[in-house]
Parts: structure tokens; C-alpha cells; sequence
């Protein structure tokens, strides 16, 4: 009898030993499962965003409005680096052969989504248009359910929820300090969320088609159309106001600088999204936020608020959350234990 209690001690104790060693594995396994490469890779997508935002907002003060044209650089950039590397590689003409309508469509949502928001400068803040163009997240999530069949578990919303509080926090925090000489701010609102469904629209195509395209063929592809599409748009609707500007050292500056940013960042976005999701592009460029706000500081003395680091904080951390869980595939994984009481 007593040899009996004592093996079931000893079964107890490698039940419990046992259990342990799979609670170390699942949270060895928790760290794992969060891409930390592709975080920081989106942490640098989310710098290149921020950084236009402030060129942009440098180019409004001084009087400069042109945001075709803006964009149009990026398009040339892109048309002309991997267009040639396109046509070295033999793959352009087919690519534009067989796809040139679904590119054509990208391109066009795309250029209306850049002139909107560079547009938005003129009517509100920088801050205001970085809070805004986060409502391209639900956007985006939407879209991915029905075209992508992308499916989200309960818990990865909730992650979703816990990085819009931080943009929340941050809405809130920027509110009192968002007047001044911006008088029309409903329209620069309105653009700003217009831009951001164009933004989705263009994310979500940019995914679908790159399981099956390389991105330099898209990248080609989509610098041709945008360029075209950019360069209608400049000059039919900004010739007036291109003979207008002062162009001073300063000015072409900041306009080579902003096409330049946005090239890097374009060439960025494919390799992301053909490791990740737009889902996660479009909640890791969240964080934008607080970094146009910690820019805004420095450059145009904003206000400062430490309520920005806690808004980081939980942007972050959202992000963090939503990668495990999204990768987890929403598989419930059963212990030693309960699998004993269920045998």
C-alpha cells in the first residue's frame, strides 16, 4: 500500500515537473512566435512615413502647396530604378502585358491617396493628419477579411483596439494644441480619411498581388502608372501654382528630400508585406504618431506632452500583442493535466 502512495507521489511530482517544463517551452515559444525583425523593419517603414509628414509640413509653412508634384518624384524614382532592372531581368513587358489594368488601378488608388494626404497640410496639422490616417487600419482589416480571406480572432481585435487607444490617447493629448492658423480643419479631416480607405485599397491589392509577383515588377509598374497619373494631376490642377513658387535652394531641397524618403519607403512596403500582412504594415505605421508628434516638438516647437510616451507605449505593445496572436492561428493547445482528466 505504501509502495503504492509513493509511486503516485512520484507520478504527482513528474506530472507537476512535467507541467512545468511545458509552461517554460509555451512562453520560450511566446517569444519566438513575435517577428521581431519585422517589427523593427515596420518601425522603420513608420520613420520613412513620419519623415514626409514633416517635409510636408516644412514645404506648407513656407507657402509651398504641390503635393502632385511631390509625389510625382517618388514615381519617377521608382519608374526608373526598377523599371531598368526590370527590363534587364526580361520580365517587364510580359508583367505589363498581362497585368497592366490591375496596376493601373493600384497606381491610380495610390497617387489619389498621396495627393490627399499631402493636400490635407494645407487645411490642419501635422499631427491631425498622422491621428486620422490611422483609421487606414480598419480599413485594412476590413478588406482583408473579404479579399484576402484573412480571419481575426477575438483577441488580436482587442490588440487592435489596445494600439487605437494609443492613437486615442494621443488624439486627446494633441487637441489643445492643434489650433492656430489651420481655419478649415473639417476639410483637412475629411481628406485624411478618404485618404486612408485610398490607402487600404492600395495595401491590400499590393498584398494579394505580390504572392504571386516579384516586387521589383510591381515597383516598376507602379512607378509608371503613378508617374502618369501624378503627372496629370500636376498639370492640370498645379501649373499656377508652380509658377508661383519661390524656388529657393530650400525648397528643392525639401522636395528631392520627400521623393527621395518616399522611394525608400515604397521600396520597403513589398518586402514587408511579403513577410507579413498589411494588417501589421498598417498598425506598426501607428506609431507614426508619436513620432510626427516628438518631430513637431523639435522643428515647429509644439508642445510636448509626456502623455506621448504612454501613447507609444501602448501602440507598441498592441503591435507586439497582435502578432502573437494573429501567428498563433487561434489554436488552443491543451496541458499534461487537463488532457489527463479528459483521458
Amino acid at each position: 500500500m505504501e509502495a503504492q502512495e509513493n509511486a503516485a507521489l512520484l507520478q504527482y511530482e513528474d506530472q507537476v515537473v512535467g507541467s512545468e517544463v511545458v509552461l517554460e517551452a509555451g512562453r520560450a515559444k511566446w517569444w519566438q512566435r513575435v517577428p521581431w525583425r519585422m517589427i523593427v523593419f515596420g518601425q522603420i517603414i513608420s520613420l520613412c512615413t513620419c519623415s514626409t509628414s514633416v517635409v510636408s509640413q516644412m514645404l506648407d509653412n513656407d507657402g509651398v502647396s504641390i503635393p502632385a508634384t511631390q509625389c510625382l518624384i517618388n514615381y519617377i524614382l521608382l519608374a526608373i530604378v526598377f523599371g531598368v532592372v526590370s527590363v534587364y531581368q526580361g520580365t517587364w513587358w510580359s508583367t505589363l502585358r498581362k497585368g497592366w489594368l490591375k496596376y493601373m488601378g493600384i497606381a491610380l488608388a495610390d497617387t489619389a491617396a498621396n495627393y490627399l494626404i499631402v493636400l490635407a497640410f494645407r487645411y490642419t496639422t501635422i499631427a491631425s493628419v498622422q491621428l486620422l490616417d490611422c483609421t487606414t487600419v480598419p480599413f485594412v482589416i476590413l478588406l482583408s477579411r473579404f479579399v484576402l480571406k484573412q480571419r481575426y480572432g477575438f483577441w488580436a481585435l482587442c490588440s487592435v483596439v489596445l494600439t487605437l487607444t494609443g492613437v486615442a490617447v494621443l488624439f486627446f493629448t494633441d487637441s489643445s494644441h492643434t489650433a492656430g492658423s489651420h481655419t478649415n480643419k473639417l476639410a483637412g479631416d475629411a481628406l485624411c480619411v478618404a485618404s486612408a480607405a485610398l490607402y487600404a485599397v492600395s495595401n491590400v491589392s499590393e498584398e494579394y498581388l505580390l504572392q504571386d509577383q516579384s516586387p521589383i515588377q510591381f515597383l516598376a509598374l507602379l512607378g509608371l502608372f503613378g508617374m502618369f497619373f501624378s503627372g496629370i494631376l500636376s498639370l492640370s490642377i498645379e501649373l499656377d501654382a508652380l509658377e508661383h513658387t519661390k524656388w529657393t535652394t530650400k525648397t528643392v531641397g525639401l522636395l528631392v528630400g520627400f521623393g527621395v524618403i518616399l522611394f525608400v519607403m515604397y521600396a520597403c512596403v513589398p518586402l514587408f508585406l511579403r513577410r507579413s500582412s498589411a494588417a501589421l504594415l498598417n498598425m506598426s505605421l501607428l506609431t507614426a504618431d508619436a513620432y510626427a508628434l516628438v518631430f513637431a516638438h523639435f522643428i515647429f516647437a509644439q508642445i510636448l506632452s509626456p502623455w506621448i510616451f504612454l501613447a507609444l507605449f501602448l501602440t507598441l505593445s498592441g503591435l507586439v500583442l497582435f502578432n502573437v496572436l494573429h501567428r498563433s492561428s487561434h489554436a488552443v493547445s491543451s496541458s499534461p493535466i487537463q488532457a489527463q482528466d479528459s483521458a
